[in-house]
């Protein structure tokens, strides 16, 4: 299915993907963030207890727990994103007249016939 822009009728349309981006972004740092956070937290507990690991069990279990939260909640948010470029943002953008559309919008423009 060839996407054309219902303002130009250019086929010259890109996918616009700003919630997503906007909400990955988020997710990551969040994630990272909170998994840092948590693993130090650990490893504070860990240090009490007299962790023969020392600090560079400290430095690996950070950078392990803000990569594994930075993956789960970045990949939670992209989908998010996703949904909302989808349903509520305008999700595609003409290159040539520089028109944003969603693509709903785009199949029920008064002026397109859908069958052609």
């Amino acid at each position: 299915m060839t996407i054309q822009c219902p303002e130009c009728y250019s086929t010259k349309v890109q996918p616009k993907h700003t919630a997503q981006n906007l909400c990955t972004a988020t997710g990551v740092v969040a994630g990272a963030a909170g998994g840092v956070y948590s693993a130090l937290k650990g490893a504070r507990a860990g240090s009490i207890i007299a962790s023969p690991s020392g600090p560079i069990g400290s430095i690996c279990g950070a950078f392990i727990g803000g990569l594994a939260g930075a993956l789960s909640c970045g990949s939670i948010a992209m989908k998010l994103g996703e949904q909302i470029d989808h349903s509520l943002l305008p999700s595609y953008e003409c290159k040539s007249c520089a028109h944003k559309f969603r693509l709903d919008t785009h199949l029920n423009h008064p002026n397109k016939s859908v069958g052609g």
